[in-house]
């Protein structure tokens, strides 16, 4: 604005300095069969910025009451470096998930989720919320 910057970025021209990023974007989950979450991978170079040529095979496993829905190992060659999968619940499920995904290169990392019995964690709803 004017002559002051408002926004400034780094991006690294070096690879050697590459990391495999792996995060889901929730940490509790409803044991119900339906519940999910998304778990985005990409690489990023040593400022966090997206490697968008990066690539490689990415494969996944899993320990807990949930499943995998999506490509395993995943190409990241096609998507522009980055990917990402989905963590689906089992019915009845309750406990401890951790998901892994390696990198062919990079080397791999690890969430873990936890699983609620359904009903354990909703919400009710007052109907009144939806009318004048």
């Amino acid at each position: 604005m004017g002559n002051r910057a408002v926004l400034s970025r780094s991006f690294s021209s070096d690879p050697a300095a590459d990391q495999f990023f792996l995060a889901a974007d929730d940490s509790v989950l409803t044991g119900d069969g339906a519940d999910s979450t998304r778990v985005v991978f990409k690489i990023v170079d040593k400022y966090g910025a997206d490697r968008a040529f990066a690539t490689g095979e990415v494969r996944f496993e899993m320990d807990g009451p949930a499943v995998i829905v999506g490509d395993n190992p995943f190409k990241l060659d096609d998507s522009g470096g980055v990917g990402a999968i989905w963590i689906r619940t089992v019915s009845n499920g309750r406990g401890k998930v951790r998901f892994s995904a390696s990198h062919s290169v990079l080397g791999g990392k690890s969430v873990e989720l936890e699983v609620r019995p359904a009903g354990s964690a909703r919400r009710q709803v007052d109907q009144s919320e939806f009318h004048d």
